[in-house]
């Protein structure tokens, strides 16, 4: 199950973007999205062994939650407008919207901006991941494998050490309801349920 210590040394969750585990937007099936290291000087390549489909590039494709802005000015009355929109996949790419202060229509496009929010999504094209399980009313999840195992070893620790002040590492990151002593059992069980679905 892991050792009992476990020391933070540091590692950031951006080193599990290596190979994430993700469902294919077109057929379901299990897929990879694959990003070399450094993963910001890299670009991701999703593919699907079952359909075939293959993305390229960051952010070419997002099929995750999109918040949409459309402002400028009217030009019959000069006065400033903005409408805001939700929508997937940033579309549509042009909205109509209607002046308050003399009712005129016109034209203007929309600046999509791509976001994750609280769901268990890939970062690169927004895919859903096809490791994540509900956990203490919240959603536990892991990029791959090796990403389940580090959560295992941290929870299963009952002495957990830093080797330096990382506020940034993966670890300083994590929801406080998976440090909690008291909820050991139950994480560790949803992570049990995610370690079957890696076939390990």
């Amino acid at each position: 199950m892991g050792s009992e210590r476990f020391v933070d040394t540091g590692i950031y969750l951006v080193e599990f973007l290596d190979d994430v585990w993700v469902r294919c937007p077109r057929c379901q099936a299990p897929a990879h999205v694959r990003t070399p290291q450094p993963y910001w000087q890299s670009q991701p390549r999703f593919t699907c062994p079952s359909c075939a489909l293959t993305i390229e590039g960051r952010h070419t494709r997002w099929y995750g939650p999109a918040a949409g802005r459309a402002s400028g000015q009217c030009t019959r009355c000069d006065r400033p407008f903005q409408r805001t929109l939700e929508g997937r996949d940033s579309t549509p790419k042009e909205i109509d919207v209607r002046c308050e202060g003399c009712g005129a229509t016109r034209r203007a496009t929309v600046n999509w901006s791509f976001h994750t929010g609280s769901r268990a999504l890939e970062p690169s094209y927004g895919l859903d991941l096809r490791l994540q399980t509900p956990c203490m009313g919240e959603t536990l999840w892991a990029y791959n494998d090796r990403h389940v195992d580090f959560l295992t070893a941290y929870v299963t620790a009952t002495l957990r050490e830093r080797t330096a002040n990382h506020n940034a590492s993966l670890v300083s990151r994590l929801p406080p309801w998976m440090k909690l002593a008291k909820n050991r059992r139950t994480v560790l069980r949803s992570l049990e349920r995610l370690r079957s679905d890696t076939g390990a």
